[in-house]
């Protein structure tokens, strides 16, 4: 997967949050990305202005 996240303290890699049951949560598990909102999108963003600006760079 493209995306992983390690824990800092026992550095295990994770690709999946739990909604813990103790704090509210539901238990269920997902994808670590789904759970930050429009981050699809900034990083979207992101790569559109650097090609922009790539593009820029090539032509001069």
């Amino acid at each position: 997967m493209l995306y992983e996240y390690a824990c800092p303290i026992c550095t295990k890699i994770c690709e999946h949050t739990e909604g813990i049951n103790h704090a509210g949560g539901c238990s269920k598990t997902s994808p670590h990305l789904d759970w930050y909102e429009g981050l699809y999108d900034t990083v979207a963003q992101i790569k559109a202005q650097i090609l922009e600006r790539w593009h820029e760079g090539a032509a001069h």
